[in-house]
């Protein structure tokens, strides 16, 4: 813990927040890290968001997604793993997922919007700071276990910002939760590095 403390101490880069660390607070998290980007880093162009099972290669990022945002194309928003595609909204009363079920309340569409899985997406700076923007007229009470669907989703629709597939260019999901994990964050690193391009 003394560690911890003098790292804190020394680069202020540790974000803290007052909640149950779980699954269904993972938005309150990325919102308190996307406060943290836009108030205290400034020189930030481009934000990746991952989970902790993913794997970015840098040098594929560079090639593949930075290289092309740095000329110009700074509204976009680039999912590492595949595009999530409309389907029916599910809702409270659904009998084999009432856990994603959205009350019409919540959100009163019958479809969502095209949206990037949760493992691993990324936008140019002022793309983030628009979609944070958004964030403040949403009441996140019923739906914040929806981090990827709201804000690479919904909000990124309501300011019509297009979509782009980039799986497999920068970043792959590892799924810790399956075996051999680790050999495929070698394959990963060995194909981030150009030897299977």
């Amino acid at each position: 813990m003394k560690n911890l403390s003098a790292e804190q101490n020394q680069f202020q880069d540790i974000l803290v927040g007052d909640f149950q660390d779980s699954y269904y607070n993972v938005t309150k998290k990325v919102l308190m890290g996307m406060n943290f980007i836009i108030e205290h880093a400034k020189e930030v162009e481009y934000v990746i968001h991952i989970d902790d099972d993913v794997y970015v290669s840098i040098p594929r990022f560079l090639e593949k997604i930075y290289g092309f945002t740095s000329s110009g194309d700074s509204d976009k928003l680039d999912c590492g793993t595949p595009i999530i595609k409309p389907y029916n909204v599910l809702r409270p009363d659904d009998k084999k997922h009432p856990e994603w079920g959205l009350s019409k309340t919540a959100y009163s569409k019958p479809q969502t919007p095209s949206y990037c899985n949760g493992p691993c997406y990324g936008m140019p700076i002022e793309t983030y700071e628009k979609i944070y923007k958004g964030t403040k007229s949403i009441n996140f009470k019923e739906i914040e276990k929806l981090d990827d669907l709201i804000l690479t989703g919904i909000l990124r629709a309501q300011y019509q910002i297009p979509i782009f597939e980039a799986s497999g260019l920068f970043c792959w999901h590892l799924d810790n939760k399956k075996r051999n994990a680790d050999l495929k964050m070698v394959g990963f690193h060995e194909l981030g590095r150009g030897k299977w391009s």
